[in-house]
């Protein structure tokens, strides 16, 4: 005998092999109550949920499958009635395909008539509906029923025949039960197919995904590569600036010499005037207004000579303060630049400090609408730029403040470029 699992795994009668939803959920088919129909179903399925053995794992699906369909029938009573005659026809063919192999002879034993009715119980039939079936039958084949044949070949004979009829119909519920399974398997195969599906197109559009990180990554990178390249340019030309004012000093300072070169000359020069005028007084014995005249002239050469030297002083003056405005203005534009490029760099380097600063900022830019973020602190550092340079030629400690203020500008800006 065939190996019955609705037996083995969830108590059902041994002798029902092909069980209706009735038989599956244990419910009579006059319980109409759909909490009663649901508190079977949840009691078989818990059965079917702690099956372990691997060997049913494919069967445990089935019936998983099975026990669902079965309480959404039963509990709708639309799909209940269509099921039920569906049933009825379906298990009343199986009833007449038994039938048919009792009646070749044209007669139906009382022992065949019990074992009809037997198997149209665990087919899930009335007893009414199995009698009419019956008396259909006996009156399309033109057969009669009789009384068991007396003595021992009769009743071997009748009892072979009912196990044939019994195989029958045995065969007909395990091929039954067979292309169930295998519609269950055709439906997990395609459950395993459109999840393979889903994973590659998941796959795919993970790569896609990829590639265009990948992308902007490139993008991003190319972007960094010309900020750089015009942060360079930017330091290069702070540097040629640097180098022009570091000549202007050279040639200031050589003016201030060669200033203080003449001045020392004519200095010199009125000296040994002095002395000669001295000299000449004393020999041709000038008078008394002579000298005077000469003390005046002299006096007036000191004047100018004072003068030239005041003169040469303030020019030297002049030219150290326009070498330390160069020298501030060179440090400044190349604090700028090394700020540009920090800014630049930072969101690479140190990615939370710069997620932080967007966190703070992004309020307080979001307010100037579509303007580029970047142009922002760009436009502050061109209005700081200002200040620097009307106090790059002052001995102020205030040259410093709005210093700052453009480092800071230029470092968020190189940042904000990057966003």
């Amino acid at each position: 005998m065939a190996e019955n699992r609705f037996h083995e795994l969830l108590g059902l009668p041994e002798d029902v092999t092909d069980p209706d939803y009735y038989q599956l959920l244990g419910v009579e088919r006059s319980v109409t109550d759909a909490s009663a129909i649901e508190a079977k179903f949840k009691a078989q399925m818990t059965r079917a949920q702690h099956i372990e053995n691997p060997r049913h794992k494919e069967f445990v699906e089935f019936l998983k499958g099975e026990l669902k369909r079965a309480r959404g029938i039963l509990t709708d009573a639309g799909r209940r009635a269509e099921y039920d005659r569906e049933l009825t026809e379906e298990r009343g063919e199986e009833l007449r395909k038994i039938l048919g192999h009792m009646l070749v002879e044209g007669t139906l034993s009382s022992i065949a008539e019990v074992s009809v009715f037997r198997e149209g119980h665990n087919l899930g039939l009335t007893p009414e509906f199995v009698k009419q079936v019956v008396d259909e039958e006996l009156q399309k084949a033109g057969a009669r029923r009789v009384a068991t044949a007396s003595g021992a070949n009769g009743h071997q004979t009748q009892m072979l025949m009912n196990q044939k009829a019994q195989e029958v119909a045995r065969q007909v519920q395990e091929a039954r039960m067979a292309a169930r399974l295998a519609e269950t398997r055709a439906k997990i195969a395609e459950t395993d197919k459109r999840r393979a599906e889903q994973q590659v197109q998941g796959l795919s559009e993970k790569a896609r995904e990829a590639a265009q990180r990948a992308k902007l990554a490139e993008l991003e990178k190319e972007k960094a590569k010309q900020t750089a390249m015009a942060v360079a340019e930017k330091a290069r030309q702070a540097a040629n600036r640097a180098q022009i004012a570091e000549t202007e000093k050279k040639r200031a300072e050589q003016t201030v010499q060669r200033v203080q070169q003449k001045a020392r000359q004519a200095q010199e020069q009125a000296r040994q005037a002095i002395n000669r005028e001295h000299m000449l007084a004393m020999r041709t014995q000038m008078s008394e207004a002579a000298r005077r005249k000469l003390e005046e002239q002299f006096t007036e050469a000191e004047a100018r000579l004072q003068a030239y030297v005041e003169a040469s002083q303030e020019e030297l003056e002049s030219a150290k303060q326009d070498g330390v405005k160069w020298q501030r203005l060179t440090g400044a534009y190349a604090a700028i630049a090394v700020a540009l490029v920090g800014g630049a760099a930072l969101p690479k380097f140190a990615p939370a400090a710069a997620d932080a600063i967007h966190r703070v900022l992004d309020p307080h830019l979001s307010r100037a609408g579509n303007i580029p973020h970047a142009v922002i602190p760009l436009a502050l550092l061109a209005l700081v730029l200002l200040p620097v340079h009307l106090l790059a030629g002052r001995r102020s400690t205030g040259f410093y403040a709005p210093l700052l203020a453009a480092i800071a500008c230029a470092a968020l800006a190189g940042m904000l470029r990057q966003a």
